[in-house]
């Protein structure tokens, strides 16, 4: 039947509690309508009694097969004083109504139905609507029970007194039964829009962490496969050119070259993939690693190389910050190969107490480092370190180019 809502619809509100135990509720109440009548055709009252039962039972069987209302959590139309869902309820309550007036005529004692009739009205009906129709009926049944035993003062103090009393205890725990309901409709939203806000909350962990994996394996992609196709490009053009100028020793160690490059490129690709530690720090330090780099890149490059180191570790240091000093290293070396037309570079590792720097200098031609980078290189290089707790400038000019990153120890 309908539900005990306001203007918004709350799952679970009285009415729509009422919906799903419709069958229940008027099943039981045309159950007891019939015993009633056949009780009072027994007692030797008219079978018209017996028929308005039979029919009340009907009415509500076929109120609920056919859906008369439908669900009760519908919200009112505006400017509507009844929900379309409660007009059938109406209907229902005033014939059970009806029926309690008639078997109360012939005995009193069957006004006991009206224990289930007022629950059925507070549940079927908003809370103002169901208090209304308790008093209304309350005083209506006292009035038809008045007239049938005599206008006494007597009768008038007892039935009025009773009469009273019954309305307020009915009113009383119908308003207390439907505000349970409500509590509980509404902490059941409550908790629905809770499990909503973390399923929201959840999808925007994970989107985030989707954007950080991909932030990170774009730039583990820019700082080694593209470098190293990078270089097999460039050393494919030195070989085609050594061949076309008549000298196969000069492209076999571009072909040498290639095939290093090559295979250090699938090595990254399954670093990547095992989500491991760069290739060139395993089995080896970060020192080690930076050398190797600069060696390959002189033989490569033709550009003289220079690797140093200076102080000394004053601690143990993260994989994470070896991984970026390394990367730093790689993705500067790269700029330089493509972009500086230096003569020679310099690459220093300064270990000290309580961090490590890592600085490329060449001497190439430079760049305005205030016009923000169009490329990827140098801000990932910026977000690797900051990755890490560390930090990364560059410095450029006319004479030439300086990266220092410097990261904790």
């Amino acid at each position: 039947m309908g539900g005990t809502t306001a203007t918004t619809t709350v799952p679970g509100i009285p009415g729509d509690f009422f919906a799903r135990t419709r069958w229940a509720w008027h099943g039981l109440f045309a159950a007891v309508v019939v015993v009633a009548g056949v009780f009072l055709v027994v007692d030797g009252f008219a079978w018209g009694l017996a028929l308005l039962a039979l029919l009340s039972a009907a009415y509500t069987i076929t109120y609920h097969g056919l859906g008369a209302a439908g669900p009760a959590a519908s919200a009112r139309p505006a400017g509507s004083r009844w929900r379309s869902t409660e007009l059938p309820d109406i209907a229902y309550l005033a014939l059970a109504y009806a029926v309690v007036g008639v078997l109360a005529w012939q005995d009193p004692n069957t006004l006991v139905l009206l224990f289930m009739v007022f629950p059925q009205t507070f549940l079927g009906l908003r809370l103002r609507n169901a208090i209304v129709a308790t008093i209304v009926l309350t005083a209506l049944y006292t009035t038809v029970l008045l007239a049938h035993e005599g206008w006494s003062p007597r009768a008038l103090e007892i039935r009025g007194i009773g009469s009273v009393a019954g309305a307020v205890v009915a009113i009383g725990i119908g308003a207390f039964i439907t505000g349970l309901v409500r509590e509980g409709a509404q902490r059941a939203q409550l908790i629905e829009e809770l499990r909503a806000a973390r399923d929201q909350r959840d999808d925007a962990q994970r989107a985030a962490d989707v954007a950080v994996e991909r932030e990170r394996l774009a730039r583990e992609i820019h700082d080694t496969l593209a470098q190293d196709f990078t270089s097999v490009v460039m050393l494919t053009q030195a070989a085609q050119a050594a061949l076309a100028a008549g000298d196969p020793e000069a492209a076999t160690s571009r072909l040498a070259q290639i095939d290093g490059a090559a295979r250090e490129g699938l090595a990254e690709a399954r670093s990547l993939v095992a989500s491991m530690q760069p290739p060139g720090l395993e089995g080896r330090t970060l020192e080690g690693a930076l050398a190797r780099l600069t060696e390959r890149f002189a033989a490569e490059t033709g550009v003289p190389v220079s690797f140093e180191t200076q102080g000394s570790p004053g601690g143990r240091r993260s994989a994470g910050a070896d991984v970026a000093l390394l990367r730093a290293a790689q993705e500067a070396l790269a700029n330089v190969r493509r972009h500086a037309k230096a003569t020679s570079v310099c690459v220093r590792l300064v270990l000290g107490a309580s961090d490590a720097t890592l600085e490329v200098v060449d001497d190439g031609h430079g760049f305005d480092s205030n016009v923000p980078s169009a490329g990827y290189g140098l801000p990932g290089m910026r977000a690797r370190a900051q990755d890490v707790g560390g930090t990364a400038t560059v410095e450029s000019g006319s004479d030439g180019t300086t990266v220092r990153v410097t990261v904790g120890v």
